[in-house]
């Protein structure tokens, strides 16, 4: 494993536990999440643009940031539905 694919994976997983953890540890609330829903909301677009030039590529490392991404955006709608948030990224 390349050094900038082992970069890559612990940015994806930080960012994924970092996620997890302020929505099912801190913010359950919809008034105590706009300091997470403000930089999401203009990470994800961004993350939807990653994404979607991801899907022609079948490599591992792809793969492994598609599945990273999708599980930070279950993360952030498992406990509290954000329609706003859920509209930027579709």
């Amino acid at each position: 494993m390349s050094a900038e694919t082992s970069w890559v994976r612990g940015v994806a997983r930080g960012w994924k536990d970092i996620v997890n953890w302020f929505v099912c540890c801190r913010y359950k609330k919809a008034n105590e999440r706009q300091s997470l829903d403000g930089p999401m909301s203009r990470l994800l677009p961004r993350i939807r643009h990653i994404c979607v030039q991801l899907f022609a590529d079948n490599s591992e490392l792809a793969v492994f940031v598609q599945k990273q991404i999708l599980k930070v955006f279950f993360s952030l709608i498992q406990v509290l539905f954000p329609i706003e948030l859920c509209l930027m990224f579709i």
